[in-house]
């Protein structure tokens, strides 16, 4: 993680630009043209399984706001 951390941070300073836009230029997916996009987040609702304390048998109770607009809105949504 460290060497390819290191070597990501060298092409993007070779460069002279930002870290995520080396990255995203090394994607094939997008163009030049296309916005940033953030990840939607995973929102961890209820924690059980061993260490919980709470009986429950499952480990983590998620939800995924896939619908919002933004990243913003499915912060709102999932809170």
């Amino acid at each position: 993680m460290a060497v390819s951390l290191a070597v990501a941070r060298a092409g993007a300073a070779s460069k002279k630009v930002p870290l995520y836009e080396h990255i995203r230029s090394l994607t094939t997916i997008h163009n030049n043209k296309t916005k940033y996009i953030l990840p939607c987040p995973s929102l961890n609702v209820i924690n059980g399984g061993k260490h919980g304390g709470n009986g429950i048998a499952m480990q983590e109770f998620m939800i995924l706001p896939t619908g919002a607009k933004s990243f913003s809105h499915a912060m709102q949504v999932g809170g």
